[in-house]
């Protein structure tokens, strides 16, 4: 059964930092076609669809991928990505349940935490900072800081984090414009000139 080496990783985050989707989900379907009965592939099946704005293509994605799911970290991951294109599509009360599963199965998942953040937060939730804030120790990179902090509306120390994060993986500087947390910054000028291209 296949793993994600990271070798698979730094390939595919390497076509999210170009924003070529395209080859993204070709890449994905290699995967697929070469292990079928694997997770992986279908997972980045439903991250490429996500970003190429396809979200109901990238739950089906989803689905197959837990499907095949050999433990409870896999799974916790997928339920966690599901979670995330829910809140995408602003379906936020299946976002809370599909990351509150994912929480079950792994209550380290920073992407769980993230998702059940989003979720609260866009449904009104006063918790929704409290919550991130009582597992801000599972918040592990500098993205996952940035989106935590996006999410408390700690502004400055978003962005701070979200610099340090395009260091480490230029994907980030993609993947921001796409993930909710920082839906409430796309007009921000700093926002905008971070995630600007070099």
């Amino acid at each position: 059964m296949r793993t994600e080496d990271a070798e698979t990783k730094a390939r595919m985050n390497g076509l999210i930092a170009e924003s070529d989707f395209y080859t993204l989900l070709a890449e994905a379907d290699r995967l697929v076609e070469a292990e079928p009965d694997s997770y992986i592939g279908y997972w980045w099946r439903g991250r490429a669809l996500t970003l190429a704005g396809r979200p109901e293509d990238a739950v089906r994605a989803f689905y197959e991928s837990v499907k095949r799911a050999n433990d409870e970290a896999e799974e916790s991951r997928v339920m966690a990505s599901l979670a995330n294109v829910f809140n995408v599509q602003r379906k936020h009360d299946l976002a809370e349940e599909y990351a509150d599963a994912s929480l079950e199965l792994n209550p380290g998942n920073p992407v769980g935490v993230l998702a059940r953040g989003v979720a609260l937060a866009s449904t009104g939730r006063r918790e929704a900072s409290e919550f991130v804030s009582a597992h801000w120790g599972v918040l592990k990179d500098s993205y996952e800081r940035a989106c935590g902090y996006a999410l408390r509306g700690q502004r400055d120390e978003a962005m701070k984090a979200l610099r340090e994060s395009i260091t480490a993986g230029p994907h980030h500087r993609v993947t921001a414009l796409h993930d909710p947390e920082f839906r409430p910054y796309l007009r921000d000028p700093e926002f905008r000139s971070i995630i600007r291209p070099s």
